[in-house]
C-alpha cells in the first residue's frame, strides 16, 4: 500500500518512490536527486539515466511534471505524477489516451503499458514555437527587416 501524500511529500521523494518500486538503490538515488531543483529537468533526467535501470522519461510542466520510467525487463512502465495528482486528472492529449495503459490511473504512480507509437511521441515530443512581434520592436538577426 502507497504512504499517503502528505504537503511536506516533495518531487524527490515521489522520485525516490518510483526508483525504489524499480528496484533501485533509494540511497544513491536519494544522495544524487535531493541537491538538484526540481525546477532543472535536464539535470534531473541526466541523474535519472544513471540511477534508473533503464529509459527513464521526464516531461511535462514544473506544476505536473511527469516521470515515466521503464521495466527492467521492458514489460512495462511506472508512471507517476510528480505533483501527487491521479493521473486521471491530467489533461492528457488525444494520442496519450490510446497510447498509455494505466493500470491504476486513481493514483499518482501506476504500472502501465506504452504502445511504441506513445514511446516515439513522449521521447520526441512535437513542439511549435510562434515568436509574436510588435510594430516598433527591434526584430531579431534572424529576421532581418528591409529598411527603406
Amino acid at each position: 500500500m502507497l504512504a499517503p501524500i502528505t504537503a511536506t511529500t516533495t518531487v524527490h521523494d515521489r522520485i525516490v518512490e518510483v526508483v525504489r518500486r524499480l528496484g533501485g538503490d533509494t540511497n544513491v538515488c536519494r544522495t544524487t536527486i535531493e541537491v538538484i531543483p526540481a525546477s532543472e529537468p535536464h539535470r534531473l533526467a541526466d541523474a535519472l539515466a544513471v540511477i534508473v535501470p533503464a529509459r527513464a522519461i521526464l516531461t511535462s510542466t514544473l506544476e505536473r511534471r511527469l516521470l515515466l520510467a521503464e521495466h527492467r525487463d521492458a514489460a512495462g512502465w511506472t508512471v507517476a505524477d510528480l505533483a501527487g495528482h491521479p493521473h486521471r486528472t491530467r489533461a492528457w492529449p488525444p494520442w496519450a489516451a490510446t497510447a498509455i495503459e494505466f493500470d491504476n490511473p486513481s493514483d499518482w504512480i501506476s504500472t502501465a503499458r506504452i504502445s511504441p507509437n506513445g514511446i516515439y511521441r513522449l521521447i520526441r515530443p512535437s513542439v511549435l514555437l510562434a515568436a509574436f512581434v510588435s510594430p516598433g520592436s527591434v526584430p531579431s538577426a534572424a529576421f532581418p527587416v528591409g529598411h527603406q
